[in-house]
């Protein structure tokens, strides 16, 4: 039996990413995309001449597959590979083998085990001139609560950190701790780009982790919520 699973599960594993990028990939094409900036495309700009932290919500991972070549990879004059910490168990290896169509390679490990080694190995994944992508209240949540490895890789790295926010309509919504959601064929999507955030900036005017913390969560659920308003306001012009 355990035979029977395994060849299933490495069946799985190499046959279903290349049939679900296909299908993202496709439903992509549909989609109507805006973009807005908090700050400017300038600042944004800039700060891609660097690698930076993509810092965005665990619910908004779909849409951000789409946001890297859509957006980044247009504002940015070296293209960067773009890295992202996975799980080792068969989930995180279909997903892993999956958004690397969309540019996105895995770093192995877990935020909530081998703490250290998986912030030491996205530390390393910037140093080596890669941009690093983190949802901060993943993998189990509480949602839209940052948790500190975001600001400490920050720290470590003397990185940059962009907050990301995302909303479709329609979309579909998935009954998941994080209220995972996808725009539908032809839905209108709203993606919004923080002004960068330096962790330096913050530590040197004498602020905590915690502290910064707190301020990176706020950033996050600004672009989020603006995102939200837009596609909201779009929908009424729309009428």
């Amino acid at each position: 039996m355990r035979l029977t699973d395994n060849f299933f599960g490495r069946c799985v594993s190499n046959i279903a990413p290349p049939c679900i990028a296909l299908l993202l990939y496709l439903l992509n094409l549909s989609m109507r995309w805006r973009l807005h900036y908090i700050s400017s495309e300038n600042d944004v700009r800039e700060a891609l001449k660097n690698p930076v932290i993509f810092a965005f919500w665990h619910n908004q991972q779909l849409l951000m597959l789409f946001t890297y070549k859509r957006y980044f990879r247009k504002l940015e004059k070296k293209s960067r590979r773009i890295v992202s910490l996975s799980s080792r168990h068969r989930d995180g290896r279909l997903i892993a083998n999956t958004v690397k169509y969309f540019g996105i390679y895995n770093i192995a490990g877990s935020s909530t085990r081998g703490h250290v080694a998986s912030l030491r190995s996205m530390v390393r994944g910037l140093a080596e001139g890669y941009h690093l992508s983190i949802t901060p209240d993943g993998p189990t949540g509480p949602i839209y609560k940052a948790k500190k490895g975001l600001v400490e890789v920050a720290k470590q790295s003397g990185n940059l950190i962009i907050p990301i926010g995302l909303a479709a309509s329609p979309a579909w919504y998935f009954k998941s701790w994080d209220k995972m959601f996808l725009g539908k064929p032809f839905s209108r999507v709203q993606a919004v780009f923080g002004k960068p955030i330096s962790v330096h900036a913050y530590i040197e005017q004498g602020l905590s982790e915690e502290e910064i913390t707190v301020l990176v969560n706020e950033a996050l659920s600004e672009v989020m919520n603006i995102a939200i308003k837009n596609i909201a306001d779009t929908k009424v012009s729309d009428v």
